[in-house]
């Protein structure tokens, strides 16, 4: 008669070359590594996405500006258009340090 000790998660194969959801509290069998580096990448689309749309916005409402006459909303989009491109630049600059 053989006694069946409990076997300890952290020796596992998978838990020692670090894929052991019981270990990494991953249901994937991501580390934690992976799981943050996929967030930085969900926040960044997230943050290009965002100045993708001002330039839009901004390209809309300065064209809104010049159909109406307003120069002060011409203006206005010319700024949000600058903000959307800054942004743009940011993410751009950050990827290139990134990858």
């Amino acid at each position: 008669m053989s006694v069946l000790l409990p076997r300890d998660p952290a020796l596992t194969p998978a838990a020692v070359a670090g894929f052991d959801p019981a270990v990494t509290g991953d249901p994937q069998g991501r580390t934690s590594e992976a799981n943050e580096r996929r967030e930085v990448a969900a926040v960044a689309g997230n943050q290009k996405s965002k100045a993708k749309m001002e330039q839009a916005k901004g390209k809309a409402k300065e064209a809104a500006g010049r159909a109406v006459g307003n120069e002060r909303m011409t203006a206005e989009g010319r700024a949000e258009q600058s903000k959307g491109d800054a942004r743009q630049a940011k993410e751009k600059g950050k990827d290139t340090f990134r990858h």
